[in-house]
């Protein structure tokens, strides 16, 4: 399988799921995308807390 064929198929597949979630899909995309930012800046800060001794 060649990477076009790949892209293409990942294309199709993303304007299908938009297709089928709506409205409502948009926003929880935009609230995972969130969530995740969230979390790995959380994990990041409290490995940082833990690194220089302030916890723990």
């Amino acid at each position: 399988m060649s990477t076009e064929t790949m892209i293409q198929d990942v294309e199709l597949a993303e304007e299908a799921f938009s297709k089928t979630q709506g409205p409502q899909g948009s926003r929880r995309r935009w609230f995972l995308s969130l969530f995740s930012f969230l979390l790995v800046a959380g994990a990041t800060a409290l490995f940082c807390l833990l690194h220089f001794g302030v916890i723990g």
